[in-house]
């Protein structure tokens, strides 16, 4: 299933998600806000991938905002 699932994503964006497995994992037994926050976060990403997906975002908008996640 993965394997299909990142063949419709930019590398970007599975990099991102990638990252919010491994955090969502260590944080859902340990602290269930840091958990609910590293959700929202990954439920951000895919909004940003599917905004890209649909042309509404550019590639540089995508990257921005998935940089300014990041940050957060």
């Amino acid at each position: 299933m993965q394997n299909v699932v990142s063949k419709n994503l930019t590398s970007d964006t599975l990099s991102d998600l990638n990252e919010q497995v491994i955090n969502l994992k260590r944080s859902h037994s340990s602290d269930a806000f840091v958990y609910l926050v590293f959700l929202e976060q990954t439920l951000a990403i895919l909004s940003l991938e599917l905004s890209f997906q649909k042309r509404e975002i550019s590639t540089e908008q995508l990257n921005a905002n998935l940089d300014a996640l990041e940050e957060f």
